[in-house]
C-alpha cells in the first residue's frame, strides 16, 4: 500500500504541472475511445453505452431521465438492462411525442412533452431535419439557426417531479 501511495506522489510530483495538460487530455481521449465511448458506430447506442448500462442494472430504485427523448430509443435499451429502473422520457418535439407516448406507454416509462430549462414557460424549438419522412425529429435544438420551428413547453426539472 505504502509503494502505491509513493508512485502516486511521485506521479503526481512529476507530471501535474501545466506543461502536461494537453499531454494528459490527450490520454484522457485515448482511455476514453479505447473503453467505447464516443467511438464512431452505426448503432444507435454504442458498445460503451452498453456497459455503462450493464453497471447501472445493478442499482436498485434506479431512475433514468432521457432528455430529448425523440421516439424513446434510448430508454428502450436502458429498460432492457434495467427492468426495474423508473424511467422519463423528455421529448418537446410536438411529432416526436407522439411516437414518444406510443413507445413509452408499452415499455412502462413516463412520457413528459416539455423541454427541461433554468427558465418556466415556452421556448423555441428549432428543426434541422431536412426532410419529414417519418413523424419527428431526431435533428432539433434549442439552438436558433432553422426557419422551421415550434414554440415548447420548458419546465424546471423540480417543478416537475
Amino acid at each position: 500500500m505504502q509503494a502505491l501511495k509513493a508512485a502516486k506522489f511521485l506521479y503526481v510530483w512529476l507530471f501535474c504541472r501545466r506543461a502536461f495538460y494537453g499531454w494528459h487530455q490527450r490520454l484522457l481521449r485515448v482511455a476514453v475511445h479505447g473503453m467505447g465511448y464516443g467511438n464512431p458506430t452505426d448503432r444507435l447506442i454504442s458498445p460503451g453505452e452498453d456497459r455503462l448500462l450493464k453497471r447501472l442494472a445493478f442499482i436498485t430504485d434506479l431512475r433514468v431521465f432521457d432528455v430529448g427523448a425523440h421516439a424513446g430509443e434510448y430508454a428502450q435499451r436502458v429498460r432492457q438492462f434495467c427492468p426495474t429502473a423508473k424511467i422519463w422520457c423528455f421529448e418537446p418535439h410536438p411529432a416526436s411525442y407522439k411516437l414518444l407516448r406510443d413507445v413509452s406507454d408499452a415499455f412502462g416509462n413516463t412520457a413528459l412533452n416539455v423541454g427541461l430549462s433554468p427558465a418556466v414557460g415556452s421556448a423555441a424549438l428549432f428543426d434541422f431535419a431536412s426532410s419529414q419522412t417519418i413523424a419527428g425529429s431526431a435533428q432539433a435544438s434549442m439552438e436558433s439557426g432553422s426557419s422551421k420551428h415550434y414554440m415548447v413547453g420548458v419546465r424546471w426539472l423540480s417543478r416537475l417531479m
